[in-house]
């Protein structure tokens, strides 16, 4: 649960900028005209992407990875990422516990956040936890995190995907998320 706490103060300061990340597409194959296929073995997981998108590896921590899309016009000030990260549990639990421990820990790492607890959301052939929260940094633009948890009890794995956007863009760019979310496997 270490692992998790330190992983949501990660993602709250990470949000804004991934200043000293290098970019990586780890093991990526073009699946079409459209889309990049990655497998990650560190992350053991594999999902398609926007080929437009850019994949950013961050040093010291090879469970984690983001991907930004590109900013959409010369008007567009912030660009919208998908932070993943995944972390092996010692014991097998519920996927809805290992989704409130994931909440828990966030309002433990910043505790003025309001956390939405959204339910289950299925995507494909996979049931998601799926939570929300809004939060405005020093640069006064207004962010909305939706973030989508998933257990695998096969192998005590939790993997964590979280999209921030600029508030104007939060309904589109959740679509995004679950058109990449329905290519997700586990491996």
């Amino acid at each position: 649960m270490k692992k998790i706490f330190t992983l949501s103060v990660l993602m709250i300061t990470g949000f804004i900028a991934c200043k000293n990340d290098s970019k990586t597409n780890e093991d990526p194959t073009v699946s079409t005209s459209e889309t990049i296929h990655l497998k990650s073995d560190s992350l053991k997981i594999e999902f398609d992407f926007p080929k437009k998108w850019e994949t950013v590896k961050t040093p010291n921590q090879p469970n984690l990875i983001t991907l930004k899309q590109p900013l959409t016009d010369p008007s567009d000030a912030y660009q919208e990422n998908i932070l993943i990260w995944t972390e092996q549990l010692p014991m097998n639990i519920s996927d809805s516990i290992y989704h409130l421990t994931t909440m828990a820990q966030l309002k433990i790492s910043n505790p003025n956040l309001t956390v939405e607890n959204k339910g289950i959301t299925q995507i494909g052939d996979k049931k998601f936890y799926q939570y929300s929260f809004e939060f405005t940094p020093a640069d006064s633009n207004h962010y909305v995190v939706n973030g989508y948890t998933y257990f695998n009890t096969k192998d005590s794995m939790g993997y964590n995907f979280n999209g921030t956007a600029d508030k104007k863009n939060a309904g589109l760019f959740q679509k995004e998320i679950e058109t990449i979310l329905l290519s997700f496997k586990s491996k």
